[in-house]
């Protein structure tokens, strides 16, 4: 099999680097072209195409996650307790979480809630030592 590309196969890969979203990483390109990612990294060098800003995987996952809108979230002043246990999908769905009534002044919580918070565990009843023998 023959290693040089193709000149269809390079306007391929020209058009592939270029484009913006999705942004393809040397992988997924040579992928696409039934190359290696070093052979279409390599091409890319040699075609002296512009370098793009490389992000390692955990970066580029922040700036993608940092470019989405933040939901609105409740005001510091608001009780800030968490209502039911589906908070990541709200939060994902841009919805708020919290109770959001007003907190009692110096604590996070309204007044409901920051009395939960505050409830007395109950200890365990102790149970009567059994004889072993």
């Amino acid at each position: 099999m023959d290693n040089e590309l193709t000149p269809d196969e390079i306007k391929r890969l020209t058009a592939l680097w270029l484009q913006k979203t999705p942004e393809l990483s040397g992988a997924e390109i040579g992928r696409i072209l039934g190359r290696t990612k070093n052979s279409a990294l390599a091409k890319v060098h040699r075609l002296g195409l512009h370098p793009r800003e490389a992000l390692p995987g955990p970066a580029r996952k922040l700036a993608e996650r940092q470019s989405r809108p933040a939901p609105a979230l409740a005001s510091p002043r608001a009780c800030q307790w968490i209502e039911g246990d589906s908070y990541k999908a709200d939060i994902a769905a841009g919805r708020d979480p919290h109770c959001g009534k007003p907190s009692v002044p110096g604590r996070p919580y309204c007044a409901t809630h920051d009395e939960r918070s505050r409830a007395a565990v109950q200890p365990e009843p102790k149970v009567k030592a059994r004889a072993w023998w």
